[in-house]
């Protein structure tokens, strides 16, 4: 993907290259913390069956280049929906706003990813989160390195 990026500079270009995409078939989870004398991951079988997938999926070594994280969470359609309005659900015609943020979607699935896809979610440079609701509920992944050039 190419596109033209100006931020009071000088237009450069911006390159993506795609390095790797999956989708993970597993309900969206977002990222949530206990508080007490520790801070711990609740949802550490979740990040436990996605890292799974991951490893199975994905057979390099981690990334260590910037990274452009493109992340789609589809979340179950409501069961108190009408059969009249779930048409609406599927094709994307009624926005995903409740819970979870997708910031915590996004945070959640930047921790399954690390050490597996990159070496550190630090590299993750750029990122771009949707939230949509669907009759089959996943994320889908994509991954690129990301270059600026003049």
């Amino acid at each position: 993907m190419i596109s033209w990026v100006a931020f009071g500079q000088p237009i450069s270009l911006e390159v993506t290259i795609l390095l790797f995409e999956a989708t993970i078939p597993i309900t969206p989870k977002p990222w949530t913390v206990r508080r007490g004398r520790t801070f711990y991951n609740v949802n550490a079988d979740y990040i436990q069956h996605v890292r799974i997938y991951l490893r199975d999926e994905f057979h390099n070594k981690p990334y260590n280049c910037p990274i452009y994280l493109d992340l789609v969470h589809y979340m179950p359609i409501p069961k108190s929906v009408s059969k009249k309005a779930y048409n609406d659900y599927v094709n994307n015609k009624v926005y995903h706003l409740k819970k979870p943020d997708t910031t915590n979607l996004n945070k959640q699935m930047e921790d399954c990813l690390t050490g597996i896809i990159w070496v550190d979610d630090c590299q993750v440079i750029k990122i771009r989160g949707t939230k949509l609701y669907s009759d089959n509920p996943r994320t889908e992944i994509r991954v690129y390195e990301y270059k600026i050039e003049d």
